[in-house]
């Protein structure tokens, strides 16, 4: 069965500006929580948690009989600001508003929701997590220490997030819990936080070199990092080594030291 793309869009900007007009901050989600809940019980998914870290929801979708999985992620809360401005669905509640976009990552997960639910396109199984407390920082930890959250473990965890100047969303890897300063990760050890840090606290992989407009001529004419060139010219050492001496050099992890 194929969703209608027009009335999932129709419905998730309704559910998105519900959701603006009435934002909550960290583990006071309660009217979000339940909202959400909701929708995923009249999509058909097999199991709903509520009271995941608080005020968290889990959904999880199974379709097949394949083993693998996968987790999907979004935040609910809202922060302290007050919103100004005259549009129908401004904030109802003094002092807290969606800035960050919170509102559209719910919605966009629970329209990922819908049209797996009904298109039963895939083989294994799907969680959706409604992670609370983001912008406090405190919601991966409480959602963490959860009795079941063992019971939420993935082969592989994706959040979204939306980009106001290219107008459209980006999903990438990413842990399925996270928080401002900290990751928390039980389902990849390739995931990375938003500030460039490893699950394990390392630091991730660095920016590129070179930026990917330039042509080929200029790629070339690049220099190449001076990290790659010693490793370049071990390598050189090593096979001249190997060619004059008819033998392996005995020092493969330095630059040979031929003998006189």
């Amino acid at each position: 069965m194929t969703i209608d793309k027009n009335t999932l869009h129709m419905e998730m900007t309704a559910w998105r500006r519900d959701l603006h007009a009435h934002p909550e901050f960290g583990f006071e989600e309660k009217r979000t929580s339940a909202f959400v809940a909701t929708k995923l019980r009249e999509f058909g998914l097999d199991e709903v948690i509520e009271g995941v870290g608080g005020t968290g929801v889990v959904g999880t979708l199974r379709r097949g009989s394949g083993n693998r999985s996968i987790a999907l992620r979004a935040d609910m809360d809202a922060l302290k600001i007050t919103e100004q401005g005259d549009r129908t669905y401004r904030s109802q509640n003094s002092g807290v508003m969606h800035a960050c976009g919170h509102d559209g990552h719910t919605a966009m997960l629970l329209g990922a929701a819908k049209t797996l639910a009904e298109e039963d396109g895939f083989d294994g199984t799907v969680r959706f997590i409604f992670q609370p407390a983001e912008e406090w920082g405190k919601g991966a930890l409480a959602c963490s220490t959860t009795a079941s959250c063992s019971d939420f473990r993935s082969r592989k965890s994706t959040a979204c997030t939306i980009c106001p100047v290219w107008r459209s969303a980006v999903s990438r890897p990413a842990p399925a819990l996270s928080c401002r300063r900290k990751t928390i990760s039980r389902s990849s050890s390739k995931a990375s936080a938003a500030r460039g840090t490893s699950p394990l606290g390392q630091r991730g992989p660095r920016r590129r070199l070179r930026p990917r407009h330039q042509s080929a001529d200029d790629r070339v004419a690049t220099p190449q990092p001076r990290r790659h060139q010693r490793r370049l010219c071990h390598r050189t050492h090593h096979r001249r080594y190997a060619q004059r001496f008819a033998r392996p050099c005995p020092r493969p992890g330095r630059r040979p030291q031929l003998p006189a």
